[in-house]
């Protein structure tokens, strides 16, 4: 008996996924509509020592990518991770809890950043439709404002504040 124990948890782990439920939506059908922003929030969260980025788009997008700043000078770039999405193309919500590293040299893409809570850094959010340049983007008001003078930023369209 105490054999067969290991033996039927393997099984389990081995067992058919349940089949996901019919939405009624052919996803080979679907023709995403050019995604928008529809909210953003961000919040440093400093007792768990991280920063929570979320979007909610309407329509599909490939990639939401964000840039963060305090001078213009110093700029990561994150990219958030989708979590849900509406199986008929109308929206997605993604997200990203990025933890603040502990010595700045550390700041790594998408991994770490340098940012402390106090800090304030200003956020461009820009949405990647699924094919092409950015289609809108918006901007988390902190303590630098010139956005346009930073380098090798896309052109962003749509542009909300």
């Amino acid at each position: 008996m105490r054999r067969l124990i290991p033996l039927l948890a393997l099984a389990g782990c081995l067992a058919p996924r349940a089949p996901r439920p019919d939405t009624g939506v052919d996803p080979s059908d679907v023709v995403p509509a050019p995604p928008d922003i529809l909210t953003a929030n961000v919040a440093c969260r400093p007792r768990e020592g991280l920063w929570r980025l979320q979007i909610e788009t309407a329509g599909w997008v490939s990639r939401v990518r964000t840039w963060w700043t305090v001078d213009g000078a110093y700029v990561e770039t994150h990219a958030l991770q989708s979590h849900a999405h509406d199986p008929d193309g109308t929206g997605e919500v993604l997200f990203l809890d990025l933890p603040i590293a502990p010595d700045l040299r550390l700041a790594q893409e998408d991994v770490l950043t340098a940012f402390s809570c106090g800090d304030a850094p200003s956020i461009r959010w820009s949405i990647f439709p699924v094919d092409g340049p950015p289609h809108a983007c918006m901007h988390t008001e902190g303590a630098f404002d010139g956005w346009d003078t930073v380098p090798g930023l896309p052109a962003c369209p749509g542009d909300k504040r």
